[in-house]
C-alpha cells in the first residue's frame, strides 16, 4: 500500500516537471518579429496634385542592402483629417527590389501614405510616409481661343483673326492687289476720278452735279423752256 502512493506521487511530480519544462521551451523560443527592411520611395509628379501620382518603392535589407525581391506591396492612402475613404494600390516589382504602384490622390491637403510589404520569407514589414498634395494643375488648351461673339470689326491696324495680317491704312499697299488704298481726293487707279473728300458741301441751285451731267442737261433745258 505504501509502494502504490509512493508511485502515484512520483508520477503526479513528473507531470508537473514536464509541464514546467514545456513552458519554459515555449517562453525562450525566438518570437518572429517584423523584417528588418529599409523603404526609400519616391513621387511624380513632385509635389503630387490631385489625380493619380506614380510611387516608387526600393525595398532593401536593412543589414546588407540585398534587394527584397517576389514581396508582396501594397500602398493605403489617408487624409489627416477624419471623414475621407481611403485608397488602396497594388505595387508591382519593375526590378529586382524596386516596387511601382498608381494611387489616386483625390484631394489636395496632407495625406498619410503606408505601405505594407510581405516578403516570402515571412512576417510584414509596414512603413508610414506623408505626402502633401497641391491642387490640380489646369489642363493646357489645344489651338488657339476662338474670338468672343459680338466683338467689334477690326480697326485700322488691328490683326484680322485667320488671315495673318491687319487691315491697310489709307495710302498702304494691299497685299495681293499691288495698289494703295487711294487717299481722299486721289485718283482712284482704273477708276479716273478721285476719291471724293468726306463731307463735301451740297451743290448750289444751277449748279451742276459732278459725275451727274444728265442732271445738268435737265437744269438747263428747264431753264430754257422757261424763258
Amino acid at each position: 500500500m505504501h509502494l502504490c502512493l509512493a508511485s502515484a506521487g512520483s508520477g503526479h511530480r513528473l507531470r508537473r516537471l514536464q509541464l514546467v519544462l514545456c513552458l519554459l521551451a515555449a517562453g525562450c523560443a525566438p518570437r518572429e518579429g517584423p523584417p528588418d527592411f529599409r523603404l526609400v520611395w519616391t513621387v511624380d509628379p513632385d509635389p503630387p496634385a490631385v489625380g493619380p501620382a506614380r510611387l516608387s518603392l526600393t525595398l532593401t535589407h536593412a543589414s546588407d542592402a540585398r534587394p527584397v525581391t517576389g514581396a508582396r506591396v501594397r500602398l493605403e492612402g489617408n487624409m489627416t483629417h477624419p471623414g475621407m475613404v481611403p485608397v488602396w494600390a497594388e505595387a508591382h516589382e519593375i526590378a529586382p527590389g524596386r516596387y511601382q504602384a498608381e494611387l489616386a490622390l483625390t484631394m489636395r491637403g496632407d495625406w498619410i501614405v503606408t505601405v505594407e510589404a510581405t516578403p516570402t520569407s515571412g512576417g510584414v514589414f509596414r512603413e508610414d510616409f506623408p505626402l502633401r498634395v497641391t491642387a490640380a494643375e489646369p489642363a493646357p488648351t489645344v489651338g488657339r481661343s476662338v474670338p468672343n461673339p459680338g466683338r467689334s470689326l477690326p480697326e485700322v491696324g488691328d490683326l484680322v483673326p485667320g488671315l495673318g495680317r491687319s487691315v491697310p491704312s489709307l495710302g498702304e499697299v494691299v497685299p495681293g492687289v499691288g495698289r494703295s488704298v487711294p487717299n481722299p481726293g486721289e485718283v482712284m487707279p482704273g477708276a479716273g476720278r478721285s476719291l471724293p473728300k468726306a463731307g463735301p458741301s451740297a451743290p448750289k441751285a444751277g449748279e451742276p452735279v459732278p459725275n451727274a451731267p444728265s442732271a445738268g442737261g435737265y437744269a438747263s433745258v428747264s431753264a430754257r423752256s422757261r424763258g
